[in-house]
């Protein structure tokens, strides 16, 4: 889910989950640039989602930057890490 949080200016992106048998095939990438262009045409400048700790070095690739050096709780996911990218 994309979600603008209006009060400032970004969007929130809550988990990107896939299937087991379509890892590896390029959707994650494809998802996540069309959640960053879509977030770009409502003149945002940036992008902020929470993330395990094993998918820190992806979106690292991806250009995000670790918010905290700690995790942070969620109410669905337990432990995460909160992550950003300047647009």
């Amino acid at each position: 889910m994309l979600e603008n949080i209006s009060k400032f200016n970004f969007y929130f992106l809550s988990k990107v989950i896939i299937k087991k048998e379509y890892r590896k095939t390029g959707l994650a990438t494809n998802l996540l640039n069309i959640a960053v262009e879509h977030v770009k045409s409502k003149s945002c400048d940036r992008i902020l989602l929470d993330c395990s700790d094993y998918m820190i070095p992806y979106f690292r690739k991806k250009g995000f930057n670790l918010l905290l050096d700690e995790t942070t709780q969620s109410i669905h996911y337990g432990d995460v890490y909160l992550m950003y990218k300047e647009l």
